[in-house]
């Protein structure tokens, strides 16, 4: 082994990758000034707007988004078990009451909306979209409709005597889509689930 031909050799490297570098930055800076032709070509309003992305916690198979699903999961569970509930055996004077555990969940499904109407990136064609202007188109074409309507149920406390309240039963649809949520962010995480079979075998 020739240590010397070894040196010259990662020498030569260093110094290609440092003239590299210093090309690279001034077309940077070429491209920001107005007239040059690298303007022309990149516009530096474009790669700042592209830049603005979501936190890295409304990523999917983040920690967040995933017990994030699993709060909604449960709590549509819950809403599709006591609201019939209550409105079939509470008593006359009590059915217009708001539960307090009620509203906190309206609360929770109102943030839902807006983070994924506006935060919650999704996969398209295996890379990761985070932009927010299909991130709103995404979700109106996946359950924004039902998510909407169903969190008009908090006006229940303005208007107690409606049953606004079976409007947050519409979130009973969006179950098969929480499910297919859930699964992914376990798939994301290298966790296998076998379907029933080890239940049932």
């Amino acid at each position: 082994i020739n240590l010397g031909q070894m040196l010259k050799i990662f020498g030569d490297v260093h110094n290609k990758n440092s003239l590299r570098n210093k090309a690279i930055q001034k077309n940077l800076l070429a491209s920001k000034r107005t007239g040059t032709k690298l303007s022309q070509l990149i516009d530096s309003k474009e790669v700042t707007k592209e830049k603005r992305k979501v936190h890295s916690i409304f990523m999917p198979g983040s920690l967040f988004r995933f017990c994030f699903d699993i709060v909604c999961m449960v709590l549509i569970i819950y809403v599709s078990i006591a609201t019939p509930f209550r409105l079939a055996f509470r008593a006359e004077e009590e059915k217009g009451r708001p539960v307090l555990f009620d509203i906190m969940a309206d609360l929770f499904f109102m943030v839902d909306f807006y983070l994924r109407s506006t935060h919650f990136a999704f996969t398209s064609n295996g890379s990761v979209c985070s932009d927010k202007g299909l991130i709103l188109q995404k979700y109106m074409k996946s359950g924004m409709l039902l998510d909407g309507v169903s969190c008009l149920s908090i006006l229940e406390v303005l208007a107690p005597n409606l049953q606004l309240r079976l409007l947050s039963l519409i979130r009973v649809l969006r179950i098969p889509s929480y499910i297919k949520k859930l699964l992914e962010n376990l798939s994301l995480r290298e966790i296998r689930i076998s379907l029933a079979t080890s239940l049932l075998g």
